[in-house]
């Protein structure tokens, strides 16, 4: 496969990580907002375990946040084919939080654009 075969195909997988990121982070945000204009924040932050539901929601907001602005930046990256940039800025440590903390298929993603970009 040629090189902007394989740029391109990366371009693709980030782009699509980060439309992932993007609707997980839609989601959170309802149910978090969902929690505080219903009847359910009165239950979740009354039982026992209601602050660590909120607690974990939030972080998972945050996390996701901090997810999004990163893929932004590697799309950006490869788009204006700054292979050397995207290369630095390609960690394990984001596909790990975003395994646990920005959803399954994000963080899979994330592990999968890092092999490919690591095959460049």
């Amino acid at each position: 496969m040629e090189s902007n075969e394989k740029i391109s195909t990366i371009r693709f997988e980030i782009y699509s990580t980060l439309l992932y990121s993007i609707l997980f982070l839609a989601i959170l945000s309802l149910l978090f907002a969902g929690m505080f204009y219903t009847k359910l924040f009165g239950v979740v932050a009354g039982s026992t375990l209601g602050y660590l539901y909120i607690t974990i929601l939030g972080i998972m907001l945050i996390n996701t946040l901090i997810e999004i602005i990163h893929i932004n930046k590697m799309y950006k990256y490869i788009k204006n084919n700054n292979i050397k940039k995207l290369m630095e800025i390609n960690k394990i440590a984001y596909a790990i939080f975003g395994v646990f903390f920005s959803g399954l298929i994000t963080g899979l993603l994330l592990i999968f654009i890092r092999d490919s970009i690591n095959n460049l």
